[in-house]
């Protein structure tokens, strides 16, 4: 778990503390999850060309879609994963599937792949309601890092909901007043964050 969440940590240090709040078992898978669709994200980001972009796709596609030994680091976790039965070899092709079809679809957006990854995220432990909310949760949460108001924010009736789901949803459910808290302050390092979860983990 360590490396995964440590590899996490360094993208995305909110989503990374709210995972503490995971159950442990769950933990890695999750925070590998995250750290695919930022590998995913950087692959489309980071080349000056569409054709690159396309190949460093493909790379992970072909990775995770070998039985043969892998390098990276990433790889290697998630086909222990798989191996250990905590998720299946198609969900994860289908996550990578969703930004290769951003390459050729102008329709297809960030938005919708960060979508689709938290939607697995919480599909993985938690009731088909609970994992379309995490979708628009992954929708508001691009949102509020590209400094924009999302159009929609949690309600109090989804907070509530995932409060009293138990301890599978509590990532989540952190991860939505983190969500709030964001889209109300610009700073975005925030040194009490730590404390904040707690306080919002135990009802306060």
């Amino acid at each position: 778990m360590h490396d995964a969440w440590q590899a996490l940590r360094q993208t995305d240090k909110g989503i990374a503390l709210c995972l503490l709040f995971a159950p442990r078992a769950q933990r890695a898978l999750l925070a590998d999850l995250f750290n695919l669709a930022s590998e995913l994200e950087n692959a489309i980001r980071i080349p000056s060309e569409v054709m690159l972009a396309a190949i460093r796709l493909q790379w992970w596609h072909d990775a995770l879609d070998s039985t043969e030994d892998a390098s990276a680091p990433l790889v290697i976790r998630l086909q222990g994963y798989v191996a250990d039965g905590a998720i299946s070899w198609p969900a994860l092709m289908q996550l990578v599937g969703e930004w290769q079809t951003r390459i050729g679809d102008d329709e297809s957006t960030a938005d919708e792949c960060w979508s689709a990854c938290w939607h697995l995220a919480a599909s993985l432990k938690l009731d088909p309601e609970f994992a379309a909310l995490a979708a628009n949760t992954g929708r508001m949460m691009i949102a509020v890092k590209r400094g924009q108001t999302p159009t929609t924010l949690p309600t109090k009736a989804e907070l509530a909901a995932l409060y009293k789901a138990g301890h599978n949803a509590h990532w989540l459910y952190l991860a939505n007043r983190l969500i709030q808290h964001l889209a109300q302050n610009e700073q975005r390092d925030d040194p009490l964050l730590v404390w904040r979860l707690l306080f919002w983990r135990f009802g306060l």
